[in-house]
């Protein structure tokens, strides 16, 4: 069909339930494009996207088989071929969009396979670089320097039970001790322990 002042580029997505039957399928697509040519339009364009995964549920189901049809149409079939679509049990959903009239189906076809070359090849360059060790991670900023400015811990030491907390550092118990010295100091300590009326045993 030539493009005449009476005609309209469409862009249809439809989809089909996803228990079809290949057959079935072919069926509906070619019901789909004998209602098309019956009325006068003229399919520039036909894609099988397969069956896909919804991201959420439509009339009960989680996915669906794609097919993208563009044609030239005389806008007067657009009511018989929507209203086609909305009976048909088999489909799940359409979109009919109207396309520019200076639309060129070829020179977008490219532009897409432009496009997704230049993200595969971007894609393979990263991984290219990590793989071989040529690819430099974000240098992070340097560590700032905490001790000047951080205030001095102290540690605090219970030197009995019973006595207050000091905050004064103490030699450990048993520094320097024989091991006399060291068995006397542990047995006074916990005498002490079991002589503290708070502590019950």
């Amino acid at each position: 069909m030539s493009d005449s002042v009476d005609t309209q580029k469409y862009e249809l997505l439809v989809i089909y339930t996803p228990d079809l039957s290949k057959e079935k399928l072919d069926g509906e697509l070619h019901e789909l494009r004998g209602i098309l040519k019956k009325e006068g339009a003229s399919v520039f364009n036909e894609e099988l996207w397969g069956l896909k995964n919804f991201a959420y549920r439509i009339k009960k189901f989680s996915s669906g088989y794609y097919a993208l049809l563009q044609f030239d149409a005389p806008p007067s079939m657009i009511a018989e071929l929507s209203t086609h679509l909305r009976l048909d049990l088999s489909v799940v959903r359409y979109m009919l969009v109207t396309m520019p009239k200076n639309f060129d189906h070829v020179k977008q076809r490219d532009g897409e396979e432009r496009l997704l070359k230049a993200l595969h090849a971007e894609r393979d360059d990263k991984k290219q670089q990590q793989q071989g060790g040529a690819y430099r991670r974000p240098m992070m900023r340097k560590p700032v320097d905490q001790t000047a400015s951080a205030p001095i811990k102290r540690k605090v030491i219970i030197s009995e039970v019973g006595d207050q907390a000091s905050t004064e550092p103490k030699e450990p118990l048993l520094h320097g001790k024989t091991g006399e010295e060291k068995l006397k100091s542990i047995e006074k300590t916990l005498d002490s322990i079991l002589e503290n009326p708070d502590i019950k045993i």
